[in-house]
Order: C-alpha cells, then sequence, then structure tokens
C-alpha cells in the first residue's frame, strides 16, 4: 500500500468519524445563564418616576421576580429580571455563534395577554456612551412564557432592534440591524401595554444554543482537506512520472551512443580484419572476400572469368 493510499483511508475514517460526532454531539454548544455564575437583578419603572415594586426572591432555589405593576406617572410602567453578563456594561459575551435562546419561566399574571419582553442588550463604542445604560443596543423580542409549559426556544434571527432606540440615539444605518457580538445585560421584562396587578416570574432556565461550527463550514472544510490531499496525489504522480521520463529519456540516449560506438568499432574491426597491422596491404582475408564476391557475380555470367 503506497503512502498516499494510507492517507487516502486514514482521511476516510476522519472524515467519516467527524460526520458521526457532528451528527450525534458536535452541532450544538450550550452556555447556561445561571445565578451561580451570573447576576441576576430585579428592577422596575420607579428608577424612571414610576411607583411599580419588584423584588427578587429564590422560588425552590429558582430566581423569582414578584412585581406590583402599578400605574403612575410614567407611562409605561414595567417589571423586569435584569441578567448581568459582566461587571461592565461595555464587556460583555460574544453570542453570535449561538442560533436560539432557551427560556423556561413560569410565569403568573393577572393579564391576559400573558406576554413577556425579552432584550439582548448589546455594547457597542459605535453608539454606546458612558454612564447611559440606555444606549445599550436594544435586540428585543416578545412571546408568551406560559406557566409549566417547558423551555420555548426563540431564535436570535426574530430578534428586532427597537425603532425608538434607533430614533432616540440616531443610529447609523450599519449599526441599526441587531447585533449580539458584546451583550453585557439580558432583561425579561413584563409586556408593553400590561395593566395593574401582581406578577410572579420564575425563571428555571436560561440558555444560549448554537453550533461548534456550521454544517456548511464543516463540509467546506472536508471537501478542503481531500481537495488537498487530491492535488498533492496529482503532483506527486507528475513529479514522479517527470523522473522516469527523465530516466528513460537519459537511458535511450546512453544506448542510442553505445550503438553508434559498436558501429564505429565494427568499421574499425573490419578493417584491422582485412589489413596487415603493419604495411596496411590487404591480406588474404580480404582477398578471399574479394574472391567470394567476384565468384557470386561471375555466377550467373555468360562470359568466362578472364
Amino acid at each position: 500500500m503506497s503512502i498516499f493510499q494510507k492517507i487516502a483511508v486514514v482521511m476516510l475514517i476522519l472524515s467519516t468519524s467527524i460526520l458521526v460526532w457532528y451528527h450525534f454531539d458536535g452541532d450544538s454548544k450550550t452556555l447556561t445563564i445561571n445565578p451561580e455564575k451570573y447576576q441576576y437583578y430585579a428592577t422596575d419603572d420607579r428608577k424612571v418616576g414610576g411607583i411599580s415594586d419588584s423584588v427578587l426572591v429564590q422560588t425552590n432555589n429558582k430566581p423569582t421576580i414578584k412585581c406590583d405593576l402599578k400605574q403612575g406617572n410614567y407611562a409605561w410602567p414595567y417589571c423586569e429580571a435584569a441578567i448581568h453578563l459582566s461587571d461592565s456594561m461595555f464587556e460583555g459575551v460574544d453570542l453570535s455563534d449561538y442560533s436560539k435562546l432557551v427560556l423556561d419561566i413560569d410565569y403568573k399574571n393577572a393579564d391576559p395577554n400573558g406576554r413577556l419582553r425579552v432584550y439582548l442588550r448589546n455594547s457597542n463604542p459605535a453608539y454606546t456612551k458612558r454612564n447611559d445604560a440606555a444606549s445599550l443596543k436594544f435586540n428585543g423580542i416578545e412571546y408568551e412564557p406560559g406557566f409549566n409549559t417547558g423551555p420555548k426556544e426563540i431564535s436570535l434571527s426574530d430578534f428586532q432592534v427597537l425603532t425608538w432606540w434607533i430614533a432616540d440615539y440616531k443610529v447609523a444605518v450599519e449599526h441599526a440591524s441587531p447585533e449580539f457580538s458584546n451583550v453585557s445585560i439580558i432583561e425579561i421584562a413584563t409586556a408593553s401595554g400590561v395593566r395593574e396587578g401582581h406578577f410572579e416570574m420564575t425563571i428555571n432556565s436560561v440558555e444560549l444554543r448554537g453550533v461548534w461550527i456550521k454544517e456548511t463550514t464543516l463540509l467546506k472544510t472536508i471537501l478542503g482537506a481531500w481537495l488537498v490531499v487530491i492535488i498533492a496525489y496529482v503532483l506527486y504522480e507528475q513529479r514522479a512520472l517527470n523522473k522516469r521520463l527523465k530516466a528513460s529519456t537519459y537511458r535511450e540516449s546512453r544506448l542510442r551512443k553505445l550503438n553508434d560506438t559498436l558501429k564505429e568499432k565494427n568499421v574499425e574491426f573490419a578493417e584491422l580484419a582485412h589489413r596487415d597491422s603493419l604495411t596496411g596491404a590487404r591480406n588474404r582475408n580480404a582477398v578471399r572476400d574479394w574472391l567470394e564476391r567476384m565468384s557470386q557475380q561471375l555466377a550467373g555470367a555468360s562470359k568466362p572469368f578472364p
């Protein structure tokens, strides 16, 4: 078995193993946003002039936001859970490799709407201002969590940037689309237009799911590796063929030279056989050969030999 045949066998085994791994496990990675690693806070509209009241408690070892939503001077009362992914609003976590946000939240509320808003707040020097938390980009979506309904998946591609934020901060067009490269805060808030009442939001789990490597990228990588091996094999065979061709040309040239040398030696030996080495005169071998040629010529002639 040649070296390239061995490489092809190894490549086949590796390719098959990688594809099997990707199918069963390698196509997913998970980031769990738990209270043991990240800070959970309860916030409400009091910091903007409202009168709602929220508090963070533990329910069955799960963080729960208890909220009394009240209509005050602030037009859009709210309560929310704020999950800080870092100590600084400017330094977050790169979530751009994840494709889904998975939330398992039990929501008790007096509102038949029963929906929550979710914001992934992204920081970027192009629009984030120091000492202004509202300048963090609002990548948002609204959904219905339910109660005891289990995890719900939300695709990050469904998130949208809030238009009022784009207008208020005069954000350039190139930064107006959703962005998850530096998320520092995750906010889970009561829905817009919700009416007064008591609300409880128990956060069972918050996860982000993605892939270690995209399927198209993986397939392109495997195909590229095979192309490299094939090209290397072709170049190797071409080089070996050139070597064999040069060796064959060299042998043919040597044989031609040897043949020419042998012809010259044959002529030389023929001369030596028919001439005396001392005087250079033709010897009896030459005379005998001449007589044989003449007799052959006269064998069929009508005239007698003189």
